[in-house]
């Protein structure tokens, strides 16, 4: 029997039907009345021992009220209706994800890379603000009917200011789907959720869980040893760097994981580009047509320069019509472009910097150097007080860092110091790695650029 009446109007919501239900709570299909829109109405229906079930469904209603992220559930309101607590939320229509796998059996990897990225982007916001989900699961992401990915149910998830619900050495969460520390009876961190992405981002590739033993015991052990088939088994041909991504999720110790989720999120972001063919230092096929086109221009632009110099000298020969007047300066092409400094590259979120177009520097004028000075892309006059430092560091281990044009300059953690908007370009470099240029742009709002490099 539902605890919310059903067609009943309660406060601006009309409750229409039960779309689902738990051991701690129902959630309802309603309407707005006001916006007449749809929404989910989630509504307590176990109070548990001593008020907690109560407690941390008011924890998840605060949680959830403060995420902004297009890749998670919003959540309007929380009210009583006779003493049943309730929180409203944005109705996701569509599947979830954990149905939309067991039909496929796996996805295409391009799609599966898609979702983590999603993904991925939601939760590294969620880290930034100081929220851990500590439930990423299949069962708990919804794809809507335009295909976007929502993240639900954050009834675990904690923040600084979440107390302490359980009690020591207790656990809590999806056995399949929690971390090493998470089955010990630690609160976990970040790190944790990393590893929830990394058992996500498997079942996507092959169809199914990475740990998966029909007895609690036996499956706490399997994630203990971190014992489990690798997805490259089970599915052969799965590029070797969507298996390095998964197994750097999946680590006993939570500090030689991705370090957060936006780490891993570059990865993909680069496992993305590669397959879709614009892997780092490729230079795209160029379609003859236009190179043809091109080519055609050049030669009427060259044979119109040749006609208009004729036509000058003979003038310069016969009358003075073609001469700049007294006083007037005729234009030349020797002020430099870079005199017009170009705007700072913006900073995207959920991923790294974008690198500024590279400017002609002006000889008279170059950045003031700094602890980290590389080659600056964009041409600025600071002040020594507008100066800012940055700190260039890469998770997995140190880099050596070199200067745009190949000159070795330190390792990392290096510090950069310029002034705010200014960009430099520096590549890092590791014996058996790949190569990265990156670019680091100076913002007084920023503290710290973390890289990851990848395996030759």
């Amino acid at each position: 029997m539902p605890v919310l009446p059903l067609n009943a109007v309660i406060g601006k919501y009309r409750i229409e039907r039960l779309i689902g239900a738990g051991g701690m709570g129902e959630v309802y299909r309603a309407t707005n009345l006001q916006g007449k829109t749809p929404v989910a109405v989630k509504a307590l229906t176990h109070t548990g021992e001593s008020g907690t079930a109560l407690a941390r469904f008011r924890n998840e209603a605060v949680i959830q009220y403060n995420l902004r992220h297009p890749n998670v559930a919003e959540l309007y309101e929380y009210f009583d209706y006779q003493g049943i607590p309730c929180i409203v939320m944005e109705f996701v229509e569509g599947r979830t994800l954990a149905d939309v796998i067991r039909e496929t059996g796996g996805l295409e990897v391009g799609k599966a890379l898609d979702i983590i990225a999603d993904i991925c982007d939601a939760v590294s916001y969620m880290h930034a603000k100081g929220t851990i989900h500590r439930d990423i699961k299949s069962e708990n992401i919804r794809v809507n009917v335009q295909g976007q990915v929502k993240l639900l149910d954050f009834g675990i998830a904690v923040d600084k200011y979440t107390p302490a619900f359980t009690r020591q050495g207790s656990s809590i969460g999806t056995p399949g789907k929690m971390a090493p520390e998470q089955h010990q009876g630690l609160r976990g961190d970040a790190r944790s959720d990393v590893w929830a992405l990394g058992v996500l981002l498997y079942e996507l590739v092959t169809g199914v869980l990475p740990f998966s033993s029909a007895s609690e015991t036996g499956l706490r052990q399997d994630v203990l040893a971190v014992r489990y088939v690798p997805p490259q088994k089970r599915r052969p041909g799965l590029p070797k760097a969507l298996v390095r991504i998964i197994s750097t999720c999946l680590r006993l110790k939570p500090e030689e994981r991705y370090a957060s989720s936006g780490v891993m999120l570059r990865e993909v972001q680069q496992l993305r580009r590669r397959l879709n063919g614009q892997p780092r230092g490729q230079i795209r096929a160029v379609n003859p047509a236009y190179v043809a086109a091109g080519l055609a221009l050049l030669v009427l632009g060259l044979l119109v320069y040749a006609i208009s110099s004729t036509t000058k000298t003979k003038d310069s020969t016969g009358d003075s019509k073609g001469l700049p007047q007294a006083g007037s300066v005729a234009p030349t092409s020797s002020v430099s472009t870079a005199d017009k400094t170009s705007p700072p590259a913006k900073e995207s979120s959920g991923g790294p910097p974008r690198r500024a177009p590279a400017v002609a520097a002006n000889p008279s004028a170059t950045a003031t150097p700094g602890p980290g000075e590389g080659t600056p892309v964009v041409r600025s006059e600071p002040s020594p007080e507008d100066q800012t430092t940055i700190k260039v560091t890469t998770y997995d281990g140190t880099a050596n860092v070199y200067s745009r044009e190949g000159r070795y300059l330190g390792q990392t953690p290096w510090l950069v110091t310029g002034p705010a908007g200014q960009t430099y370009e520096y590549w890092l470099r590791r014996d058996g790695y790949q190569p990265l240029k990156v670019a680091v742009q100076i913002n007084v709002n920023k503290k710290e650029y973390l890289f990851g490099l990848e395996k030759n």
